[in-house]
């Protein structure tokens, strides 16, 4: 016999609306915006978010992604050593770097914080070649995992801070598509921890690396996520569309002939990718395309602001969080037990709404035992207005054993 149980009546009450100190329109003047919520990736503000973009230090993310997801897999640990490359310790005209000595072996951890922290391009070098052997591998891979990410705009032509003399296919993303790399990016706290840090001695403390975001310490809740290079590094490279690269010679990694080099210079841009945690909501803001640094700061500040003063993310369901019933076992070791909800339900809501929510869960009166621990007995759902919004399991806090048998002997 299956019981419905209705555990929360309307919500409505509780979230009378609010009167907001935010504006009622995004400060958006950039060239490209975009303010989302990390956890659900909804886009809360945007203007001309799918304006193309040259890639330049952003690529770093990417970089970034795939070898964390290296390390997670167990393919590569972060104390295994990288020994840098000639070429990755010889660019000396990139804005953001260690510097790094050819030949000389560093841990892969250590130089993923490197380019977390400060954006430093040589490291980024290093650790794409750690990763797949080779740049233009290194680079197939980006443009792989961009295309499972949904990041239909992005291509990847070359690594921040290379130089080389052969033409590429262009490199281009947009603010959306960086948006939701760094959505994916969030997924690994690590990566949080490192952009966070205000710096860390590098090499065993013979270089002292500070993070260059400067809303770190300055906008309540801001811990990451990264600041391109200065513009040096984008002026030393060919003009947009015309990038050149070292590693893809004259064919990209979607096999597309590329267009011929230019030698104009690319006009600098600053962008930046910031994030921040207030209560139980986290916003991500791109900005990219700024005319100078101060620019991207303040837009980035501006947006985050304006999205906390305008929404919030309502904490419905913990996971874990025991429901308000009991369940019978039949023949168990126990009685009886309490369901938990499997996993957490939050809702992103604006504060100026009204919300009529209910929960609402289904499980049995009785089980028969054995029972193992986090098996699904059950169902909790959650309406807005009427109309589901989440379903999710509901299941058993622990084991119960068999009358007669060790609970130890259950999995």
């Amino acid at each position: 016999m299956w019981r419905w149980w209705v555990v929360l009546g309307s919500l409505a009450g509780v979230l009378n609306a609010v009167t907001l100190s935010a504006a009622e329109s995004p400060p958006l003047r950039s060239p490209s915006t975009i303010l989302i919520d990390a956890e659900s990736g909804q886009a809360l503000a945007e203007q001309d978010a799918d304006a193309p973009h040259p890639t330049d230090g952003l690529n770093q993310l990417m970089v970034l992604l795939l070898a964390m997801e290296q390390v997670e897999m167990g393919r590569l640990p972060l104390s295994a050593p990288v020994t840098v490359s000639p070429h990755a310790a010889t660019l000396s005209s990139a804005a953001a770097r260690i510097p790094l000595t050819a030949d000389k072996t560093y841990l892969l951890g250590d130089l993923m914080m490197a380019m977390a922290v400060s954006s430093a391009v040589d490291a980024e070098v290093a650790v794409a070649e750690a990763i797949s052997g080779t740049l233009p591998a290194c680079l197939e891979l980006m443009n792989a995992r961009a295309q499972r990410l949904g990041m239909t705009a992005t291509h990847y032509g070359a690594l921040a801070g290379d130089q080389g003399d052969d033409g590429s296919v262009p490199d281009a993303t947009t603010a959306r598509d960086v948006a939701r790399l760094a959505q994916a990016l969030l997924r690994h706290q690590s990566i949080l921890q490192w952009a966070s840090s205000s710096g860390f001695p590098f090499d065993h403390g013979a270089t002292l690396l500070r993070n260059a975001n400067r809303l770190l310490g300055a906008v309540d809740g801001v811990d990451g996520l990264m600041v391109t290079p200065a513009a040096a590094t984008a002026a030393a490279r060919p003009a947009p569309h015309a990038a050149a690269t070292h590693a893809a010679t004259t064919r990209g990694a979607a096999g597309r002939a590329a267009p011929a080099r230019s030698s104009a210079p690319r006009r600098g841009t600053f962008d930046i990718v910031a994030t921040a945690q207030r209560q139980s909501l986290r916003l991500v803001a791109v900005v990219l395309g700024a005319p100078d640094s101060d620019v991207r700061y303040q837009r980035a500040a501006e947006l985050l602001d304006w999205g906390f003063g305008r929404y919030d993310r309502l904490e419905v369901v913990k996971e874990g969080e025991r429901l308000n019933v009991e369940v019978r076992v039949a023949n168990g070791a126990t009685a009886q037990l309490t369901p938990v909800a499997g996993r957490a339900v939050s809702l992103l809501r604006r504060r100026d709404e009204e919300r009529d929510l209910q929960v609402r869960y289904q499980v049995p009166t009785m089980i028969l035992a054995p029972v193992k621990r986090h098996q699904t007995i059950g169902e909790l759902i959650v309406e807005e207005h009427g109309a589901i919004v989440a379903v999710i399991p509901v299941v058993s806090p622990s084991s119960v054993a068999a009358s007669g048998v060790l609970s130890a002997a259950l999995p």
